[in-house]
């Protein structure tokens, strides 16, 4: 009994107690559901999951040193257009990269969060391993599909029987202008730099992933909590 200055004001539940449960859970339920389902929150952890990503890929001493004129990976991979093909591995990275909200369940009377999956960088490359930016052709005909070896081929020789020599300049220049040659040597042959090499479970792609995934992680509960 509850009393409300002098009158006496007799209170009682019409309602079975687990039914208004059940009507308070799918009430929280359509809720949440329907801020987590809203585009505003999916465009927005779409957007910072991307900016996430694109960071992570350019801060990665691979991206450095293939757009610095006078990078090592650069000059040895011998891509003379390296800042444009970087550029467009990172907006094709970036583009593919899909945000999944999957909607939240009733199970027991509960509330189960929802799960949000994210998607970036194709597992065996070949996305971005066919594009025209991925390989080129020297003056001799020979095809360099330069992105492969980065990704994928680790420490192995790749070029048999040579080595690179960075002879004074102006004695000579490279195909990107630096004193960064290739020339044949016995016994010896070339491949990808020891701290550039990437196999297909580590190399460049999967680091800048792994270092963009704790940003992600907090700028979505972020979010969720903004909105909740």
């Amino acid at each position: 009994m509850v009393k409300v200055g002098d009158i006496p004001i007799r209170l009682q539940m019409v309602t079975p107690v687990n039914q208004f449960q059940d009507k308070v859970i799918r009430a929280m339920y359509a809720e949440l559901t329907k801020k987590l389902q809203s585009q505003a929150f999916q465009q927005s952890i779409r957007r910072g999951t991307k900016q996430a990503l694109e960071k992570a890929l350019r801060a990665q001493p691979e991206y450095q040193s293939m757009v610095m004129q006078d990078g090592k990976l650069r000059a040895e991979l011998g891509v003379v257009d390296s800042t444009s093909a970087m550029e467009s591995l990172v907006r094709d990275w970036v583009r593919s990269t899909t945000v999944h909200v999957a909607r939240p369940r009733i199970v027991g009377g509960r509330i189960l969060g929802t799960i949000i999956s994210v998607k970036a960088i194709q597992a065996d490359y070949d996305d971005v391993l066919q594009k025209a930016y991925a390989s080129y052709t020297t003056e001799k005909g020979a095809i360099i599909p330069w992105l492969d070896w980065l990704l994928t081929k680790g420490e192995a020789i790749m070029i048999q029987s040579h080595q690179i020599f960075h002879p004074a300049p102006p004695t000579a220049r490279s195909r990107t202008q630096t004193n960064t040659i290739m020339k044949k040597t016995k016994g010896q042959g070339w491949g990808v730099p020891e701290e550039f090499s990437g196999t297909p479970d580590n190399n460049y792609a999967t680091r800048a992933v792994a270092m963009a995934m704790p940003e992600i992680g907090q700028m979505i509960e972020a979010e969720v909590r903004r909105r909740l």
